[in-house]
């Protein structure tokens, strides 16, 4: 995990050791991902890292970056998927860190970044939404558009369904969203709406991603409400009021289990009765 004290650590899951740490130039506000013993992470310092999990090795930097990262990036096939604050979306090689390509979205203005949007992928996309309020759709190997949407006023959040059949998004005003990730549907929108439900949760702007687990959606607001979803049919099945502050994104462990932090200061455990 990253800190806002430049550095990069490494701990011992057991004991809570300190293995190693990396130094960084500035503070680490992206998310650790860890595939096949190595940790791919953003820093503040416009640099991707790749760390070997053992031994605190760098095993590459990305530098090119003109902003800070603070997504979770994606491991996709052979490919690092992720975005930064400098208008930026990006495909590296696992490999050796070099760019393959990078999209933008026709915008210079650094606040449109898709940059806190986790990506997800399916069927040789990449799924992303950003503060521009589009969901968009990228050829993996490419870079190039499939489609792109307005239709729904998204902004930072997209998750994947448990078969990898759709794709999940939070609107700003009391909406969820279900796209297919199959080629299907409406051959000028390129794209089919499984469903879109109203879950009246009022505003929302918080970065959270809608999770899947054993076929309930679980959504997380900014106003410390916690949503559960039928991921089939939209249906709202419950609603619970955790307080009144920012909710992040749910770690699912069942469809009646979850635990998730706030900006409270909190960490909580909920079991749905």
């Amino acid at each position: 995990f990253g800190s806002a004290n430049y550095t990069i650590y490494g701990l011992d899951a057991k004991t809570g050791k300190e293995l190693w740490r990396v130094t960084t130039q500035q503070a680490v506000m992206g998310a650790a991902t860890i595939h096949q013993g190595v940790a791919y992470i953003g820093g503040g310092d416009g640099k991707m890292y790749a760390i070997d999990i053992h031994s605190g090795a760098i095993r590459w930097t990305f530098d090119e970056l003109k902003n800070y990262v603070l997504t979770r990036p994606l491991v996709y096939r052979d490919k690092l998927y992720f975005g930064a604050w400098d208008t930026y979306f990006y495909a590296l090689n696992l490999s050796d860190g070099s760019l393959v390509w990078r999209w933008n979205n026709g915008k210079g203005n650094p606040k449109l970044s898709p940059a806190s949007v986790w990506p997800v992928a399916a069927d040789g996309k990449i799924f992303i939404t950003a503060p521009d309020r589009y969901f968009t759709c990228l050829d993996a190997e490419t870079g190039k558009e499939v489609w792109r949407t307005k239709e729904y006023k998204v902004r930072e959040t997209v998750g994947l369904s448990e078969d990898g059949k759709t794709v999940y998004s939070k609107c700003m005003w009391d909406t969820v969203v279900a796209i297919s990730t199959e080629p299907m549907g409406d051959e000028a929108k390129g794209y089919e709406v499984r469903w879109a439900s109203h879950a009246d949760f009022g505003y929302e702007h918080n970065p959270a991603m809608p999770q899947e687990k054993d076929g309930v959606l679980w959504v997380s607001t900014k106003n410390g409400l916690l949503l559960g979803m039928d991921a089939k049919t939209g249906k709202v099945l419950w609603r619970h009021k955790i307080g009144n502050s920012i909710l992040n994104t749910p770690l699912p462990l069942s469809g009646k289990e979850c635990i998730f932090t706030s900006s409270e200061g909190t960490i909580t455990r909920i079991r749905v009765r």
